[in-house]
């Protein structure tokens, strides 16, 4: 049976409000995975943007995204595996510098890209301008540069990011000259360092969250992994073999980034196959209370409103109640 096959009793019979009600309780990495499932579902998170807020509200209040990027890329940059600037291995650890918007994979690496010798950041300090004069040619730029604060006080740049601007402004003055180029910079500055103000901003508040982001997360996948010790222990699976499973991987990761608990409901849906992206629909009972307070969809017939029907038997059932028929009959 296919992802969508099994997502059909659900919500085909659903009005696409109450599918919405519903994608309000997903975190933003669920709503990344949910979206690509299908058209449907693609198009109601594009035109609710109402999911997206209320999904960064689950995960402590995300900021919302700085000007120029959407929702669905403001989450991928914040979720989403990448390669660490480094050694480009793939990493799904947070950005570590949202000034720079750059991952590292491990303390090793972090310590690379702020150390002086490796050069992925520069200072333009006069001590640094003293043994490398080449960096004058950045100074200009200085105060349109995302930077970050480092441990001794002293203020670094992305080199990068300084290399863009100054390529940008020799190819401005071989193609109009060095008068016009100047007068140019002259314009655009105090809009470049007014936008540069508010990057700052919100790189300030994303650190801010993500404290105590990462300390939930912490702490649920801690509870999470006892909680699969347990079920391995009651089920008689060895917890090695367990472990290797791309299955219960994923679910570690996915629970994990949306700071969501593995409960009874949650092993059942992955012991019965059932796929990852229903996860927060089925698990958490208070979208299922929410679906019974709600009005059934109008297009199904009296006796079958606000009912879903068993993928596996074609009974059919409120939706509080589907879950435990699904558990006595077909576990």
């Amino acid at each position: 049976m296919t992802t969508l096959s099994r997502m059909k009793f659900a919500f085909d019979q659903i009005s696409p409000e109450i599918v919405v009600e519903i994608l309000g309780w997903l975190s933003p990495y669920d709503l990344l995975t949910v979206k690509v499932v299908s058209s449907t579902f693609l198009y109601l998170i594009r035109h609710n943007t109402i999911c997206w807020i209320k999904a960064r509200q689950n995960l402590g209040n995300i900021p919302p995204p700085p000007p120029g990027l959407s929702e669905s890329a403001y989450a991928s940059y914040l979720f989403c595996k990448s390669r660490c600037l480094c050694c480009n291995q793939i990493t799904d650890l947070l950005p570590v510098s949202f000034s720079f918007r750059v991952r590292t994979c491990s303390e090793t690496c972090t310590r690379q890209l702020f150390a002086p010798a490796k050069m992925y950041t520069i200072s333009l300090s006069l001590q640094s301008l003293r043994q490398l004069p080449y960096l004058k040619r950045y100074l200009p730029f200085a105060s349109w540069l995302p930077y970050e604060i480092i441990s001794d006080g002293s203020v670094v740049y992305f080199r990068r990011h300084a290399e863009i601007l100054h390529a940008q402004f020799i190819s401005m003055v071989n193609e109009r000259g060095l008068t016009a180029a100047e007068e140019e910079y002259r314009k655009e500055s105090p809009l470049r360092q007014a936008d540069m103000a508010a990057q700052m901003k919100h790189s300030a508040a994303l650190y801010k969250w993500s404290f105590g982001y990462l300390t939930k997360r912490k702490h649920v996948m801690q509870a999470n992994e006892n909680m699969i010790k347990n079920f391995a222990r009651q089920e008689g699976i060895k917890l090695a073999r367990l472990n290797t499973n791309a299955k219960i991987q994923q679910t570690r990761e996915i629970f994990g980034k949306s700071l969501t608990h593995i409960t009874y409901l949650g092993w059942f849906v992955l012991v019965c196959g059932l796929s990852l992206v229903l996860r927060a629909i089925v698990i958490r009972d208070i979208c299922w209370a929410t679906l019974k307070d709600v009005r059934p969809c109008p297009e199904l017939p009296q006796s079958r409103r606000g009912r879903i029907q068993c993928s596996r038997c074609n009974k059919v059932f409120l939706p509080g109640a589907l879950l435990d028929h699904f558990h006595v009959k077909h576990s």
